[in-house]
């Protein structure tokens, strides 16, 4: 069942379970959130009812795009005049961490994200009081650009832990490339997934990638039918 809690400031925060939960699980987007969220919402549905589910970020586009199931609407500004800061880096970092602060920090919080949401919660994570966090598919690297240290180099030093499940074709950066190519703390896990930077996998992946990411994470697993069939729903209306 979807809540909403409201802050004093008018902010309203739509999530599954209660805030005060044991576990907390907030979902992060890659920059273009508009992309497909299927393999999310599968993760979602399997972490069972043990954990609150949270949305962050789907505010910070233009209305119109596409939401997933479970989702956090931040209402200071008007949808209707409300910019799209998506690609707004240190905005982005301010927002995640204004937005961690909120929660209760008995409760353990963790992260998953994918690609530019992992790079925004890397950023600030040694600054919260996170659990853990997972990215699927870490944007190291933009094709054909030059390299950016600020991508990667926060990498080196960081604390929390972090597995990072990057896909065997990932034109930001393989799993092969990473290892060599990038100076990464004892706190930074990188494992190889059959997929690319879109994370785009076959169901036998997809299970494998939904159970990794909930052990990772110290979540329980829950009903791991619903998770399959919603998987396969949403695939096929996508396909239609």
């Amino acid at each position: 069942m979807t809540q909403t809690i409201y802050f004093d400031d008018g902010t309203a925060i739509k999530h599954k379970g209660d805030l005060d939960a044991e576990q907390v699980l907030v979902m992060i987007c890659r920059d273009n959130v508009s992309r497909d969220t299927t393999l999310f919402d599968s993760i979602a549905v399997q972490a069972g009812t043990s954990v609150t589910l949270i949305w962050h970020e789907h505010s910070l586009v233009n209305p119109g795009l596409k939401k997933s199931l479970f989702t956090s609407v931040l209402n200071r500004i008007k949808p209707q005049k409300q910019p799209n800061r998506m690609g707004d880096i240190p905005f982005r970092c301010k927002s995640l961490k204004e937005f961690i602060g909120r929660l209760n920090p008995n409760s353990q919080i963790s992260i998953l994200s994918q690609s530019g949401g992992g790079r925004i919660a890397s950023l600030i994570a040694d600054e919260l009081p996170l659990h853990k966090m997972v990215c699927l598919g870490y944007p190291f690297r933009r094709e054909n650009h030059p390299v950016e240290p600020e991508r990667f180099m926060h990498l080196a030093t960081l604390k929390t832990p972090f597995l990072i499940l990057q896909g065997t074709r990932d034109s930001y950066g393989t799993p092969d490339t990473i290892h060599k190519q990038y100076a990464l703390s004892p706190s930074v896990f990188v494992e190889a997934i059959d997929a690319d930077h879109d994370f785009i996998v076959s169901d036998e992946e997809t299970q494998r990638t939904i159970q990794r990411v909930l052990d990772f994470l110290d979540i329980p697993s829950g009903d791991k039918n619903s998770a399959t069939s919603l998987m396969a729903s949403r695939l096929l209306q996508n396909n239609r």
